[in-house]
């Protein structure tokens, strides 16, 4: 059986959530990417949605950052070297 491609765009609610965990299931599908349209979400559990179903999707790397404490920007994580691993 020839597998339809898809490339699944996800606002990251709840149905686009389930709809991703449903079309990883279905051996009629491929699913080559998610792509995270911006609205009323988190990306990170689109993302994490689509990792524990395909892994080889991504590309882990380790970076040194750091967090903005103060100002318009607090809370934002920035790339530092000598900052914390993750």
């Amino acid at each position: 059986m020839s597998q339809t491609l898809v490339l699944h765009d996800s606002d990251g609610g709840i149905d686009d959530y389930l709809s991703t965990l449903l079309l990883m299931t279905m051996e009629n599908f491929e699913l080559l990417g998610v792509v995270i349209t911006p609205a009323d979400c988190y990306f990170w559990d689109v993302l994490a949605t689509a990792y524990l179903g395909r892994p080889d999707l991504y590309e882990l790397r380790e970076y040194e950052v750091d967090i903005i404490t103060e100002g318009p920007s607090q809370g934002r994580t920035i790339a530092k070297p000598g900052g914390r691993p993750i």
